[in-house]
C-alpha cells in the first residue's frame, strides 16, 4: 500500500510539474530567439558600418592613386622637356624598312614624313604629316631613357615607335607596324630638326 501511495504522490507531483515544464519549454526558446535576433541585428549594423568605412577608404585610396598617377605623368613629361628641350618642334623623319613579313613590303623601302612633337595634357604627342597631309597621330611618353609612342592606324593595325637621342642631337629608333594577320614591318628611323 505504501508503494501505491508513493506512486500516486509521484504522479501527483508529476502532474503539477509537467505543465510547468511544458510552459518553460515554450518560453525559453522564445527568449533565446529574441536574444539571437537582437544579436543578428547588431551584427548586421556592424557589417553595414564596416562596409561603409571600407567604401570610404577605397574611395580615398583611389583618389590618392589618381593624384599620384597624375603627378608621376607630369613629372615624367616635365623631365622629358627638361632633359630634351629641343624635342618640341618639327622633325624630318626618314624611315628605312629593315625587316618585314607582310606582302607588298620589302626590305630597303624608304619613307619620309615630318613629325611635330608637342606636350599636351601631360602627354607627348607626335603629329605625322606626309605630302602635306596628316598621316597619323602618335601618343606616348618617356620611359627608361626612351621616347615611346603608339598609334592605331585602323582596327587591324597597331604602330609602336621607340626613339632615343644620339650624341649629335639626332633622334633615332624603330617603328614597328603590327597587323592583325600576324605580319609586321620594322623601320629604322632617323629624325633631324
Amino acid at each position: 500500500m505504501s508503494t501505491i501511495l508513493l506512486h500516486s504522490k509521484e504522479i501527483s507531483n508529476m502532474q503539477k510539474t509537467f505543465p510547468l515544464l511544458i510552459l518553460l519549454l515554450f518560453l525559453l526558446p522564445g527568449c533565446d530567439i529574441e536574444k539571437r535576433e537582437r544579436e543578428l541585428e547588431q551584427r548586421a549594423l556592424e557589417v553595414t558600418h564596416r562596409e561603409r568605412v571600407l567604401e570610404l577608404k577605397t574611395q580615398e585610396l583611389n583618389e590618392r592613386q589618381q593624384q599620384l598617377d597624375s603627378l608621376t605623368v607630369e613629372q615624367r613629361n616635365d623631365s622629358l622637356h627638361q632633359i630634351y628641350p629641343q624635342l618640341i618642334g618639327i622633325w624630318n623623319v626618314k624611315m628605312i624598312c629593315d625587316e618585314t613579313t607582310c606582302p607588298g613590303s620589302a626590305i630597303g623601302d624608304t619613307k619620309t614624313e615630318q613629325w611635330e612633337f608637342v606636350l599636351r595634357d601631360n602627354q607627348l604627342i607626335a603629329i605625322a604629316v606626309s605630302k602635306n597631309k596628316l598621316s597619323r597621330i602618335y601618343t606616348g611618353d618617356y620611359r627608361d631613357s626612351l621616347i615611346v609612342l603608339e598609334a592605331q592606324s585602323d582596327s587591324t593595325t597597331h604602330i609602336q615607335v621607340q626613339l632615343k637621342f644620339d650624341k649629335d642631337k639626332i633622334l633615332s629608333g624603330t617603328r614597328k607596324i603590327i597587323r592583325s594577320d600576324e605580319c609586321f614591318i620594322n623601320y629604322e628611323l632617323t629624325l633631324k630638326k
